[in-house]
């Protein structure tokens, strides 16, 4: 506030003071005037003026926020926690990290061992294949299996049995010394309802597939590539006792013992990894173990789908109820061809492909809008840790990426190349 100074006197000018008295300077606006001190005389007590303070015009502040600082928390070997520091060293995180980098090696490592039994039991299947095979070449052996069709599939039974049974069981006690807890036999009691939806479903899943590996076969001839597949050109059975011997090797023995070598050792195993992963990869071993390229593509998709559905259901038996289904279909219109006319043949071929597609079509429809749980990712999911500490991609490499399944690829695709014809 500005001062009023008219009141105050000031001295006279230079020159006009009285002699004797020193020159004094003009008091400060906030002081009051200097009074004159005669000789020999003490100068009065200064008295300090009354001064009223200068006021700062008022700035506009927000509103206080009442501080609430952050409880001190301490990581558990004492030292404190100091959140916001990007260079403060984190004892408890760095243990963290640490901690997850050994378990996702652990998951790596079992999944690659994981991966090493099932290439090795690929192997072992076609050693196995080769020793039964050699059976054949003493003399008058091979000629028998051609000719007569009980023989050959009394054959084909314990030929089986000694190649697609015996190294998957030595697989299973492999796997089973690194994981103790897997169920490579989950034969649980299906829900009816279920089960009953499925089977068509299933079946239309494998004519779905034959129509593709047809596509594919067209279309590698379009290219002048011609596809076969293995055919020993076996007489096919007359009789009703040869049917059935037929019935047991084609639909039986291969349901049940390929459904506890895919759907049993190597899937259920893989299945704490993640349901996709485990459907993906047994299939993939599934198709490969077919060995040509009409067999594998159509394996492979009819392998996802029953592994799908045995993951759902949580038991092997509907996919040996599919597979012996699908290898019976075939065993009984080739019985049936030869003694019916083909234009008959053809035309019931046909009746019963359309009337299982639609059956299948419809219970897919039913099972949709009245089991919505079955088609939820949890449904049936085991997958455990090791699922979200590993991607896809280190899955697979891990699964995939190793000495003995890299071989027996190549021994597969040396095998095929015996199909492919130009």
């Amino acid at each position: 506030m500005a001062q009023n100074y008219q009141n105050q006197s000031y001295p006279a000018a230079y020159g006009q003071m009285p002699a004797g008295q020193p020159y004094a300077a003009p008091p400060h606006p906030t002081q009051q005037p200097a009074v004159p001190v005669q000789a020999g005389q003490q100068p009065a007590a200064r008295v300090q003026p009354f001064t009223q303070p200068v006021q700062q015009p008022a700035v506009p502040t927000q509103p206080a926020v009442p501080y609430t600082p952050y409880p001190q928390a301490y990581y558990p070997n004492g030292y404190p926690i100091q959140p916001g520091n990007p260079y403060y060293y984190n004892p408890a995180l760095a243990q963290q990290e640490y901690e997850k980098r050994l378990k996702v090696e652990k998951a790596k490592k079992n999944l690659r061992y994981l991966g090493n039994m099932s290439g090795l039991s690929v192997i072992l299947f076609l050693a196995f294949n080769t020793v039964a095979s050699m059976v054949l070449t003493i003399p008058g052996i091979y000629e028998l299996y051609r000719k007569d069709a009980v023989f050959s599939g009394a054959f084909y039974i314990v030929a089986s049995f000694f190649y697609m049974f015996l190294p998957f069981l030595i697989v299973s006690f492999l796997i089973r010394l690194k994981d103790k807890e897997v169920n490579f036999f989950p034969f649980k009691k299906m829900n009816p309802k279920r089960a009953l939806l499925c089977i068509p479903i299933g079946l239309t899943v494998c004519i779905g597939a034959n129509i593709i590996v047809n596509l594919i076969i067209t279309l590698f001839e379009s290219f002048g590539v011609e596809l076969s597949q293995q055919s020993d050109a076996l007489a096919k059975p007359q009789t009703v006792f040869a049917m059935f011997i037929s019935l047991v090797s084609t639909a039986v023995m291969p349901a049940l013992l390929e459904e506890f070598a895919i759907r049993g050792v190597i899937l259920q195993p893989a299945r704490k990894y993640g349901m996709a992963f485990a459907i993906i990869s047994s299939s993939v071993i599934f198709g490969v173990m077919h060995g040509n390229l009409i067999q594998a593509p159509f394996a492979f998709m009819v392998g996802a789908c029953f592994a799908f559905l045995a993951i759902k259901c949580d038991s092997l038996w509907i996919g040996v109820i599919l597979h012996f289904f699908n290898n019976g279909f075939s065993v009984v219109m080739s019985y049936l061809q030869g003694s019916m006319k083909e234009a008959y043949f053809n035309l019931l071929y046909y009746i019963i492909i359309g009337a299982v597609a639609l059956a299948g079509i419809i219970c897919f429809v039913v099972l949709l809008l009245t089991d919505k749980t079955f088609f939820k990712k949890s449904e049936g999911n085991i997958a455990g840790e090791e699922a979200t500490l590993l991607t896809k991609g280190q899955k697979f490499v891990a699964f995939f990426i190793n000495a003995p399944t890299i071989i027996s690829f190549i021994i597969i695709g040396l095998l095929t190349l015996q199909y492919i014809s130009k």
